[in-house]
């Protein structure tokens, strides 16, 4: 039994019609991770994160995120990576524009609008403009 829930996850027991227990599969484990179990791909995390890559690779460039490099051992191709890490830590002190138009349920536009109006600066990014803005002053 014990290996059963290793292999198919969490179960609980549930009393059937006849009184007998029956196990009912609550959750099973898929083989594809969840995207914050990984490093994420610069597509990935600027869908993550709500920006297009671009704004991802001025993150990059600026020191906001951290990028590794992975070969794949049979064909030895090289894909670029951000790690989980720099990316927690970059939502722990700041938010994106479209991460806040989500939460608010508004066009990021008129988000960005307001904010301007509002006088709330963006991060300081050497490598170009990205509209991230630090927690601190917006929530």
């Amino acid at each position: 039994m014990d290996a059963l829930r290793a292999k198919l996850g969490e179960f609980s027991e549930v009393l059937g019609d006849g009184g007998e227990k029956e196990f009912v599969l609550c959750a099973v484990r898929s083989s594809k991770p969840e995207p914050r179990e990984v490093d994420l791909s610069l597509c990935e995390t600027a869908s993550y994160l709500k920006l297009n890559v671009v704004a991802v690779r001025r993150l990059r460039d600026g020191g906001y995120l951290t990028q590794i490099r992975r070969r794949n051992p049979d064909t030895n191709f090289q894909r670029f990576y951000i790690t989980k890490a720099s990316i927690k830590r970059f939502e722990a002190l700041y938010i994106t524009l479209g991460q806040m138009a989500d939460l608010e349920n508004v066009a990021a536009i008129h988000l960005a609008r307001r904010l301007d109006w509002e006088g709330i600066p963006t991060i300081s990014c050497t490598s170009g403009y990205v509209r991230a803005y630090e927690r601190g002053k917006v929530c």
